[in-house]
């Protein structure tokens, strides 16, 4: 804490300017020489306080480090035995002591030490005890002095220390275990999984063949045996497998067993590293957590996403946050703290709005709210061909790139992934155009603009990985998605480098949260490898024609979860006017708040850390209603198609809304109820699209999309005038007969039975047998149709035809 403007409060370790000079603190501490304080320490003891103590807070400009050494034992913890120190680890800390020999105080609560030395590592690192710190950490100096010496230069032994602290690879000795399952049981569950074909041309011995062909049979080798051990732990089976395949019978294979224990040694090596690199990631998460910086106690609100369900704890050592944390959509947990909204900000909302804009606004949905409004009515006026969607959806994906990973609400960052379903030529590319004009205006400013936007192309699984190992927070501008949806589908069941991109998107779409970890990729080649990553918030943003897309749909991806995570935003007008007063380029407030919130992005991912997003308790009720709404659908139907379509609806409206708030106040987000409403109005026009098209029998080439489609053009014919054209009897149509030449026509430019392997005919047919089967519909006799309507061909009388709004309730 400091004296501030005449009051003493919380200060953070990363405001130079809120900090006091060692004389102030040394008087304000002399001034409070008799205040009794309390408070609760992290193990839940009241501790009573009389006076303030100073300390000292390591910035990254100073010459010196702190290590500090805490002894954890049963008296400080009497009920985590899990934390107390061994005598191996206080071994260390004296040796630590000695080696240091540097300027040693007693921690303040006596059962630690803090040495002082000259030397720096950058960010702190902590491990089985011993911390080390040389920047952003308050430091309490207590004057209770173990060694007297100067702060002594100790740089070198510092960095080799911290060195030997990190995880050490481990040597990989083969050890024999036994057998878990026999040979008929692993050959069964290998033949069986998603590999299979991989599998079963290694087993045989055909390593050169096909797709899977590899440069020499060492190298099959080695992945077939790989196989084996992902199977199996025990080596003797895994060489005992290896030897009855077509692989297996090399003289060196079989002579004895120093070649397979080389490959095996090989491949348990590699999975060792994979665990190790996977710890290493899991505790540098830990330790990013713990370091947290130390704030003001509304800002620790700010911290938990404005809804802490436990108090905050101030010690000797800085604030603890709470351990719990509830969403943002549960209401009666008080309102945040709100602060005004960067001059830039407000500057840009108060920009023109063009009568083109307005009169876009009318119908479909509205522009956001805020300054994601403003930056999407740029793009639109900036369009050459303005449409509302197209600008929205690119403003959105702009936005969740910047503030993905450096902002959060509670399990989660703020990453989106948005597909524009728009007819061809109307103006899409106004999508990738909107973002490059503001991008290339940003990047005037601020040169590190450019790492929250990609234009590539990602062609694999591992493609996307590495990119993202190199870049943890951007949006991935797409073009022509549908297509790459298309080749997607076109992988189902196979193992093509579609399918991995498919996964890889299906995993980073839940990765964005602070704590999460995104899991590396081994190759055969170490050099090759990826680390696990923490937190990375990949957003996608692209476009695709409705035929396209919706073909491409298949129900793996309606029932895995990947259609769910991304936002469908469609515009179904058609082409319009052009675009007489183009704006070139946006003004300076819109680009200079879009680099501030680069730039604090920046900061906060270069620091580890990431601001989190509160909400108001009227945008925290209106939540709640949205959130058991989305429940209830899903309760409500088996139909795993539908109960996907609401299984990620809050959690979208909830990042769309702290997207939106983030973007009208990136120092103090805090969700409004114009930010919430917005955003759930966005995904129930998203799951209404998805719903509509799903009953039209739009989604997908297969059976289900046939008939469903065959029952949305009959109930057409029985509602709906039909064209003369046709030369239907009205008594025809009243009587409820629709002739088959008439489904023909219908169904003619339908992908679904235009598709098929067959044709169109023999489609129709197969749907009219189907839905005859099902007592939708029943043949007329010829005779009776010459006789009563003079109709010479096939007709049928409907029946009832099926609701598939309702269809899969257990209601």
């Amino acid at each position: 804490m400091a004296l501030i403007n005449s009051k003493v409060r919380n200060i953070s370790v990363t405001a130079p300017s809120e900090w006091m000079s060692f004389e102030d603190a040394v008087a304000l501490a002399e001034l409070n020489a008799n205040t009794v304080t309390t408070w609760t320490n992290p193990q839940g003891v009241v501790v009573t306080q009389t006076g303030y103590t100073v300390g000292y807070i390591l910035n990254a400009g100073d010459p010196f480090s702190c290590i500090d050494l805490d002894v954890k034992d049963a008296l400080t913890h009497p009920h985590e035995p899990d934390k107390w120190t061994t005598v191996a680890q206080f071994d260390v800390y004296q040796a630590i002591m000695r080696e240091m020999n540097s300027y040693t105080e007693r921690s303040k609560s006596g059962k630690g030490i803090h040495i002082w030395i000259r030397g720096k590592i950058g960010k702190g690192y902590r491990r089985d005890g011993v911390e080390v710190y040389s920047q952003e950490r308050f430091i309490i100096c207590t004057g209770d002095v173990w060694i007297t010496n100067g702060i002594e230069n100790r740089e070198h032994i510092l960095l080799n220390m911290v060195t030997r602290m990190r995880p050490m690879q481990k040597v990989v000795e083969l050890v024999e275990l036994p057998e878990q399952f026999d040979d008929w049981y692993l050959m069964q569950v290998a033949t069986s999984a998603s590999n299979a074909d991989k599998f079963n041309k290694l087993f045989k011995g055909l390593w050169r063949e096909d797709e899977f062909a590899f440069p020499s049979q060492s190298e099959a080798d080695l992945a077939l045996m790989s196989m084996f051990t992902f199977y199996s732990d025990c080596n003797a089976q895994c060489r005992r497998l290896f030897r009855e395949s077509g692989l297996g019978k090399r003289e060196k294979s079989v002579k004895d067993d120093k070649y397979l224990n080389f490959t095996l040694k090989t491949i348990r090596d590699r999975q060792e590293r994979e665990q190790s690199v996977e710890m290493s990631a899991i505790l540098q998460a830990a330790d990013n957590l713990l370091e947290q910086q130390r704030l003001a106690r509304e800002e620790i609100a700010a911290m938990q996403g404005g809804v802490p369900a436990a108090p905050a704890v101030d010690s000797a050592f800085g604030t603890a946050p709470p351990r719990t944390v509830s969403p943002l959509q549960v209401p009666g947990t008080g309102e945040p703290v709100a602060t005004p909204a960067p001059a830039e900000a407000q500057l840009a909302q108060l920009a023109p709005v063009t009568p083109a804009a307005v009169r876009a606004a009318e119908q479909g949905i509205t522009w956001p709210p805020g300054f994601v409004g403003s930056l999407a009515q740029y793009i639109f006026n900036s369009s050459f061909l303005p449409i509302k969607e197209v600008s929205i959806t690119a403003a959105l994906g702009l936005m969740a790139g910047i503030v993905g990973k450096a902002w959060h609400i509670p399990k989660s960052g703020l990453n989106l992934y948005i597909v524009l379903v728009a007819r061809s030529a109307i103006g899409k590319e106004a999508l990738h155009d909107g973002i490059s004009s503001v991008v290339n205006a940003c990047l005037q400013k601020s040169p590190i603009f450019g790492n929250f936007v990609d234009f590539t192309e990602y062609a694999s699984g591992p493609a996307l990985i590495k990119a993202c190992s190199q870049n943890t927070s951007f949006v991935n501008v797409s073009g022509e998605w549908g297509r790459r949806m298309k080749r997607i589908a076109n992988e189902d069941d196979r193992e093509g480098p579609m399918t991995t991109l498919r996964t890889q998107m299906t995993n980073l779409y839940q990765k964005s949260s602070p704590k999460s970890i995104v899991g590396g990729i081994g190759y055969s080649s170490t050099e090759n490898n990826i680390e696990a990553l923490q937190a990375v918030a990949y957003s996608l943003v692209g476009e695709s024609t409705p035929q396209t897309f919706y073909d491409s749909l298949t129900e793996s991806m309606m029932e895995d979860g990947f259609l769910s995570r991304f936002l469908v935003i469609q515009y179904e007008g058609d082409r319009p006017a052009e675009n007489a007063n183009i704006i070139e380029f946006p003004d300076d407030a819109l680009t200079m708040y879009l680099c501030a919130i680069a730039g604090q992005a920046d900061v906060n991912i270069a620091k580890g850390e990431s601001q989190a997003v509160q909400r108001t308790e009227e945008a925290a009720r209106f939540l709640a209603e949205f959130s058991t709404r989305s429940a209830n659908n899903i309760r409500s139907t088996t139909d795993e198609s539908r109960r996907q379509m609401w299984n990620r609806a809050t959690l979208k409206a909830l990042r769309v809304a702290g997207v939106l708030a983030v973007g009208d106040n990136f120092t103090n987000p805090i969700i409004k109820l114009e930010h919430a409403q917005w955003a759930v109005n966005l995904v129930l026009s998203d799951i209404a699209i998805m719903q509509k098209r799903l009953e039209g029998g739009d989604v997908g080439l297969n059976d289900s999309s046939r008939e469903r489609k065959l029952v949305e053009i009959i109930k057409q014919y029985q509602t709906k005038p039909v064209a003369a054209s046709y030369k239907i009897p009205d008594a025809m149509r009243e009587g409820g007969i629709v002739p088959r030449n008439y489904l023909q026509t219908r169904v003619s430019r339908v992908s679904s039975f235009y598709k098929h392997k067959f044709g169109t005919s023999k489609a129709l047919d197969e749907s009219l047998h189907q839905m005859i089967a099902n007592g939708f519909i029943m043949e007329v006799k010829g005779d009776k149709l010459v006789e009563m309507f003079s109709h010479h061909g096939r007709a049928f009388r409907i029946l009832k035809l099926p609701d598939y709004s309702e269809l899969g309730s257990d209601n």
